[in-house]
C-alpha cells in the first residue's frame, strides 16, 4: 500500500510526465497540420476590419473612416522550400471588397483586388507575409475632393499567420491604402489609409 508520504512525493512527477505528454503530442499534431495547410494550393478567406484615413498623409485632406468586408481567393505560383527564410512561397491574391463607410456617410465603396503575395518559411505556430498589389474602386459619394466615382487604388502590407486546423486558419494583416483617380478628373485628392484587418480560411 502507498503511504500518504510517498504519494505526495508522486503526484508533482506524474503531473510533468501528463504535461511532457500532451506537449509532445500537441507539437507533433500541430506540424502535421501546418505541413498538411501548406500542400494546398488553393484557398477560400474571409477577412473584415476597419480603415481610417489622415489628413495630412501624403495629400489627403478629407477623413474617411470605413467597416471592410473582404472575400480572398488564393492560388499558389511558386513553391518555395522551408529550408531558408527567404526562399518562401509565392501567391497571387483575388479579393472583391466592400468597404461600408461610417465617415463621412454609410455609403458603400466597392471595388476588386489583385495582389501578389510573398509567405516567408515560419515556424509551425506562425507565419510571416507581405502583400501588395492594386485594383478598382466605385464610390457613390461625394467626398470632398474626390473627382471621380470609379477610382483606382494600391495598397501593400504585413501579415501573420496562424494554422488552426488542417483547413483553417487565422490572418492578421495591416496594410497602406490609396485610392485616387489618377488625374482623370478635374479634382484628384487622394485617401490615403491604414487598413487593419482579421480573416479566417473555410
Amino acid at each position: 500500500m502507498v503511504s500518504t508520504n510517498n504519494l505526495h512525493k508522486r503526484i508533482p512527477s506524474a503531473v510533468f510526465s501528463v504535461i511532457l505528454l500532451v506537449s509532445i503530442f500537441q507539437s507533433t499534431v500541430w506540424a502535421e497540420t501546418q505541413q498538411k495547410a501548406q500542400q494546398k494550393t488553393t484557398s477560400w478567406s474571409f477577412l473584415s476590419g476597419y480603415s481610417v484615413s489622415y489628413p495630412g498623409l501624403g495629400r489627403s485632406e478629407t477623413r474617411v473612416e470605413t467597416v471592410d468586408l473582404l472575400l480572398r481567393y488564393k492560388r499558389l505560383l511558386i513553391k518555395g522550400e522551408r529550408s531558408s527564410w527567404y526562399n518562401g512561397n509565392h501567391y497571387i491574391l483575388i479579393e472583391p471588397v466592400i468597404q461600408f463607410m461610417t465617415v463621412p456617410s454609410g455609403t458603400p465603396m466597392i471595388g476588386v483586388n489583385i495582389l501578389g503575395c510573398y509567405i516567408f518559411p515560419g515556424t509551425d505556430a506562425l507565419t510571416t507575409y507581405v502583400l501588395g498589389g492594386g485594383g478598382i474602386v466605385y464610390i457613390d459619394e461625394d467626398i470632398e475632393g474626390a473627382g471621380s466615382k470609379f477610382n483606382a487604388n494600391y495598397q501593400f502590407g504585413i501579415g501573420f499567420q496562424i494554422p488552426a486546423t488542417t483547413d483553417h486558419s487565422l490572418f492578421f494583416e495591416l496594410r497602406y491604402h490609396h485610392i485616387s483617380n489618377g488625374d482623370t478628373a478635374s479634382d484628384n485628392i487622394p485617401i490615403n489609409s491604414f487598413k487593419f484587418l482579421a480573416g479566417f480560411t473555410f
